[in-house]
């Protein structure tokens, strides 16, 4: 019996999901011939398949630990609407930054609004204004909250050739007006997709490059191969694997333009279903690239995180062994809560308060995880 509940926790390592989204990202380095685990996110939606949280875990000592996470919340039209990040503090999951979106009748975004966490409320940060005409962006000004108002900062205004932008003039404000700072230029395909994105700065009399990134397109639009330079020089490249029998579209998926602006300096990259990117470093003595890690997307499984890790010091459930129902102790306030058992499958969810009774004598008796919304969990047995 004991050799059984090993192969089963062994099989929980990865919580298994049904192939209908990304629920995970895997970062790996490559390192004298082997792959090593660097760190990853994993990935929950709602159901419209909007992208609800991303939670960012780096692997350290053979351990996964929680690094940071944003949350989103999203109107009836499946924009974002609020997008807020955490940090975590060894433990649990704190507020540091919050972005509002407010959008037009046209559900265009026209202010995003920034703010930072004080520990206890939401303190104004800075802002930005976004203005169009009919369809076409104008430009985005920046405002940054000085303590009694919104002042001038940065602003962007594009250059049109028919329906693409080819250039993106960036000013700072310098108290009395508006100078050149840098610009974004870009170049289109027959196709009318982003073949190579260029960013330029202007040093009082004429424009320097820095960045560049030339992107390869495969037929269908697919990204397949970046290369990046910078100031001139080849500095790494980024290759994409696809299932070309699957659209990216028949999935949920992090990288959906969630405010209707995500892809305004690059096309959303993946036609077909992304498995996975290698990257590699330019060696300029040896004119050749050499793989350095990789990302892969997962359809099926989260990290194998560790979850006893994550227990939480301050909150207790009992009886634990649970007979038909248990109760949690040291809630601050109302908490989310799921049951999962050790096959991955979500039994229970719902909201509860401290020391509120939890029935779960529909449960058949084993082991289970508590999850909290925050990342958080607690096992328990079932009798």
């Amino acid at each position: 019996m004991k050799k059984l509940l090993l192969i089963i926790l062994a099989f929980f390592a990865f919580t298994v999901q049904s192939q209908t989204k990304i629920v995970s990202a895997l970062e790996e380095s490559y390192n004298e011939g082997l792959w090593e685990y660097n760190g990853g996110y994993n990935y929950e939606y709602d159901t419209n398949n909007n992208l609800t949280s991303e939670s960012y875990y780096y692997y350290y000592n053979n351990v996964w630990t929680p690094s940071d996470k944003i949350n989103y919340t999203y109107n009836a039209n499946n924009r974002v609407i609020t997008q807020i990040y955490l940090s975590w503090d060894n433990n649990q999951f704190d507020n540091t930054s919050k972005t509002t979106y407010t959008y037009n009748a046209s559900n265009k975004p026209t202010n995003l609004l920034n703010q930072n966490w004080n520990g206890s409320t939401w303190v104004n940060n800075s802002k930005t204004d976004i203005t169009y005409t009919g369809n076409f962006f104008v430009n985005a000004i920046s405002k940054i909250w000085n303590g009694t108002q919104y002042v001038n900062d940065y602003k962007s205004t594009p250059t049109y050739s028919g329906n693409n932008a080819t250039q993106w003039l960036n000013e700072q404000w310098d108290g009395t007006q508006w100078n050149i700072d840098n610009r974004t230029l870009l170049t289109y395909n027959t196709n009318n997709r982003i073949t190579n994105y260029k960013t330029q700065t202007w040093n009082g009399t004429a424009w320097e490059e820095e960045e560049n990134f030339e992107f390869v397109l495969a037929p269908n639009g697919n990204h397949t191969t970046e290369i990046f330079s910078l100031y001139g020089s080849l500095e790494d490249k980024v290759d994409y694997n696809y299932d070309s029998n699957a659209l990216m579209s028949n999935f949920g998926n992090p990288f959906k333009d969630k405010t209707g602006i995500d892809y305004v300096l690059q096309d959303f990259p993946y036609i077909n279903k992304i498995l996975g990117e290698i990257f590699s470093f330019y060696d300029s003595s040896t004119s050749t690239y050499t793989t350095s890690s990789r990302t892969t997307y997962s359809y099926t499984n989260t990290l194998p995180l560790a979850r006893e890790n994550f227990e939480i010091s301050k909150i207790n459930l009992y009886p634990n062994p649970v007979n038909s129902t248990f109760a949690l102790s040291g809630l601050d306030i109302s908490e989310k809560i799921s049951i999962y058992d050790v096959l991955g499958n979500k039994v229970y969810e719902n909201s509860t308060v401290a020391d509120e009774k939890i029935n779960v004598q529909h449960l058949s008796s084993g082991l289970y995880f508590l999850n909290f919304e925050n990342g958080n969990t607690i096992k328990f047995i079932k009798q």
